[in-house]
């Protein structure tokens, strides 16, 4: 079936949370000289209290690695995902995951890490998987 395009995910997370959301920079903090620091996320809502980062990584799985680049690398840009996201002012972020393996072992390795008001969602291109 392929990977799911951000456009699409991002309408069906829209309509899970029930609000629109668009591709634009929001407020993530401020540089040691007090310039403010903006970062591009993949939805924001029109009050900036609601924001996802969309990540489409699959994991591959070769017989040397069960979990394909999982550990060398797609953890490692996921925690700095959630680092972005958790450094904005918004009240509810979200991190979307459109691959089902990769969402079961990044939420079991982040279990008790996340910020508050930060969730991990599973979305996919079939309405039904979604959860």
């Amino acid at each position: 079936m392929g990977r799911p395009s951000e456009a699409t995910v991002r309408k069906l997370v829209e309509a899970q949370l029930g609000t629109p959301l668009s591709k634009r920079k929001a407020l993530v903090g401020h540089k040691s000289n007090g310039e403010e620091l903006y970062c591009e996320f993949d939805g924001v809502s029109p009050d900036g209290q609601v924001i996802i980062e969309i990540k489409s990584n699959e994991l591959v799985a070769t017989d040397d690695k069960p979990l394909g680049r999982y550990k060398s690398a797609i953890k490692q840009a996921l925690i700095t995902d959630i680092y972005r996201l958790s450094r904005a002012t918004a009240t509810a972020k979200f991190l979307v995951l459109t691959d089902r393996a990769l969402f079961d072992a990044f939420t079991r390795d982040m279990d008790g890490f996340l910020p508050e008001a930060l969730t991990i969602l599973y979305c996919c291109a079939n309405r039904e998987e979604s959860a």
